[in-house]
């Protein structure tokens, strides 16, 4: 979840019951000072609304009018009264052109109302006076990446965090520019700043073990994906991504682990339950893993994907034919579905239909010239309809990409045992599996 985060500005509304105060409006001269003082004290207090009747008791005296317009602007947002907070900042420009602090409260009551242009122009105006406001470079970065202006909004990150290095928000949001751009290396030394400085800040976290999940550095994302999970551990999405990635490295148990809290909040989690079955395949817990999917089909029953990971169990199971069914309803599906197709061809092998085996793998092998898994079945089927000469090219394509597959031999050991004719089987063991011809008699 990548997301840019605004500087925040509160509105907080009170629900107490303040006593009024005096609502006379003849103020000497001499209190001016004092009711000033007791109003900020107020303020700051969260007595934002005795605070607007000793800044309404004083604007009138014109004494410091701007520090009064402007404080009183601040109390009137706090109670969620921004048109009235709006006119007040206002004043205070009125009375002060280089109140910068006010132009910087007008541009965020504009962007909040959604007027770009003048919030930007307010925003230049407070930058005119004071250039190095980190709050107004940081919020017109956030605003030219709204508008689509990156290189305006690379300069703006810049200054503000050459004004402050510790905002790590801004690395962040940085980071995601960079991103947004395909620059990865640029946008992980951003998150990584931010993280620097803040290392229990989730979104610079999230945001590494996104990228380095994009780039199958699946170690560095689980990494950083525990690191955001400390910070938010019920976050939906990091506990998808970590169920994910764990099944990638084959540590099943800790995806079942990490789906028992995700799925108690959301138990029809289509990705939860997805990676939770994947999660029992793995563990060899095949009956579990089909009634997982079986329950996703019941709200799901249009995703091939299932399908075809059914195919996979049953493939495991033995049961071939149950194995084809699934298969084919995934093809139905998603036509030249390649894992599907891949799949298929071997129920169709261990069923005993050579020529049909290879006519499917070969349409998966369209888009997959390369996979080792692809090619060392054609290899094998090859051999099974006695097509030797194929075979060489099959077992060489894959050998290229995966050298002496364990699985492949154990493939080609059972064929040859089940086979009548094996001298087609050595030669193809001689030639591929150098010293393992000895081991398959």
């Amino acid at each position: 979840m990548r997301s840019f985060l605004p500087f925040a500005m509160s509105f907080l509304l009170t629900s107490k019951d303040f006593a009024s105060l005096s609502q006379s409006t003849k103020i000497p001269f001499s209190e001016f000072r004092s009711k000033y003082n007791l109003a900020v004290e107020k303020y700051q207090n969260g007595d934002h609304e005795d605070a607007l009747t000793l800044y309404s008791q004083i604007e009138h005296l014109k004494i410091n009018a701007s520090d009064v317009y402007y404080n009183k602007g601040l109390a009137l947002m706090e109670s969620a009264r921004k048109k009235e907070a709006e006119e007040a900042f206002e004043e205070a420009l009125h009375h002060n052109l280089e109140d910068y602090e006010a132009s910087l409260q007008l541009a965020r009551i504009k962007r909040q109302e959604k007027d770009q242009d003048a919030a930007v122009d307010s925003y230049l105006e407070a930058l005119s006076i004071n250039p190095n406001l980190e709050e107004a470079h940081y919020d017109l970065a956030l605003m030219m990446v709204e508008m689509g202006r990156k290189e305006e909004a690379h300069s703006h990150f810049e200054k503000a965090l050459s004004s402050h290095p510790a905002l790590y928000e801004a690395w962040n949001d940085w980071g995601i520019l960079h991103d947004s751009e395909h620059q990865t290396a640029k946008a992980r030394e951003c998150y990584e700043k931010s993280l620097e400085i803040r290392p229990d800040f989730f979104f610079a976290a999230y945001n590494l073990g996104l990228s380095y999940k994009q780039t199958r550095d699946y170690s560095r994302a689980i990494h950083y994906y525990e690191i955001a999970r400390n910070s938010q551990p019920h976050h939906p999405e990091t506990l998808l991504s970590l169920g994910n990635l764990y099944n990638h490295q084959r540590r099943f148990e800790e995806t079942v682990n990490i789906s028992a809290p995700l799925l108690s909040r959301f138990p029809d989690s289509l990705h939860g339950l997805y990676n939770l079955a994947n999660a029992r395949f793995g563990q060899g817990r095949y009956e579990e893993a089909l009634s997982i999917y079986e329950k996703l089909l019941k709200d799901h029953p249009d995703i091939p994907e299932i399908y075809n990971n059914m195919g996979i169990v049953a493939l495991e199971m033995g049961q071939w034919d149950k194995a084809e069914s699934f298969c084919r309803k995934a093809l139905e599906l998603r036509e030249g579905y390649p894992s599907a197709l891949s799949n298929l061809g071997w129920a169709l092998y261990k069923l005993g239909e050579i020529n049909e085996a290879i006519n499917v793998t070969l349409k998966a092998r369209e888009s997959r010239l390369e996979d080792p898994v692809v090619n060392y079945n054609l290899g094998l089927y090859s051999l099974a309809a006695g097509n030797c000469e194929e075979a060489r090219l099959y077992y060489k394509a894959a050998m290229a990409a995966s050298p002496a597959d364990p699985h492949a031999l154990e493939d080609l050991k059972a064929a040859m045992q089940e086979a009548t004719d094996k001298s087609h089987y050595e030669a193809i063991l001689a030639e591929f599996f150098e010293g393992e011809k000895s081991a398959s008699r």
